[in-house]
């Protein structure tokens, strides 16, 4: 038996299942034209669900993957270029927090959304980490200026190099350039032996990213922090993970202390066409 089954009366026999089939194991049965997978092909099914959801006549269904989408959605994901054009150009990357919280619900529908952020060979491999109480974000922060305070003294060459002097003196004089003093951050980590797991986890953070002012939520990529979760397992402890997880994302999270009036210049794009 396939894995996927077809509605003999309502399938037209378009063939564009077989076309969208990112693995192209979708075939057409000799006799009836009908879409098949033959069992042979079957353990390269990705279960994208690509089958299912490109199907115009919602005659496919896929017996183990979940539809991407439900066809009451259809055509939603239509959105001007103009407007959506004009988001992107107005995202900026935020460093000044109010204190209020973002209420979890908010994070909650966010991050469901992100989870349709394409991965390799569809292994869906990201996963997150909401860190919601403050008091554990400040910990974040002083454990990575703690930790950077050792590299000064091993490697201090190296540590200068990437500014973690002027790091440690700044939060020692009560200026936070680790997390900001956010209310919140979000990790995005996979397993750390997963080969793309850092292509897959900035793709889904970047997404999370560009999402999150259509709830007027502001973020900023937490490079520093970044850094020491991945280089001191102290650091990494704190937030449940170890030597068996890589850390590809880091957002501080929370509404913007400041409103953003104007774009700022940006560099035109260098493109070559060949």
């Amino acid at each position: 038996m396939s894995i996927i089954s077809i509605n003999e009366n309502t399938c037209n026999k378009c063939g564009i299942c077989v076309q969208s089939c990112p693995v192209a194991i979708i075939g057409l049965e000799n006799e009836s034209k009908l879409p098949i997978v033959k069992s042979e092909k079957e353990s390269y099914c990705i279960y994208c669900g690509h089958c299912e959801s490109v199907c115009p006549e919602g005659a496919l269904t896929h017996q183990l993957a979940q539809m991407a989408m439900a066809p009451g959605n259809v055509g939603i994901s239509e959105i001007n270029p103009v407007d959506l054009g004009n988001y992107f150009r107005f995202r900026r990357s935020v460093r000044n927090y109010k204190t209020d919280n973002v209420d979890r619900k908010i994070l909650e529908q966010a991050l469901e959304i992100v989870r349709y952020s394409p991965t390799g060979h569809n292994s869906q491999l990201n996963k997150w980490i909401v860190v919601y109480e403050t008091k554990l974000v400040e910990q974040l922060a002083s454990a990575s200026v703690d930790w950077m305070a050792k590299i000064l003294n091993l490697q201090p060459d190296l540590a200068k190099r990437y500014g973690y002097d002027r790091l440690v003196i700044a939060y020692k004089r009560g200026k936070d350039h680790i997390c900001r003093k956010a209310p919140h951050l979000l990790v995005c980590y996979t397993p750390a032996d997963y080969p793309i797991g850092a292509k897959d986890a900035t793709i889904a953070t970047s997404h999370l990213e560009l999402l999150l002012p259509s709830y007027g939520i502001g973020s900023c990529w937490a490079g520093y922090l970044m850094t020491a979760l991945n280089q001191s397992n102290e650091v990494k402890a704190l937030i449940g993970l170890n030597e068996t997880h890589a850390i590809h994302g880091v957002l501080l999270i929370g509404y913007p202390k400041y409103k953003y009036y104007k774009t700022p210049f940006r560099n035109k794009p260098d493109v070559k066409w060949l």
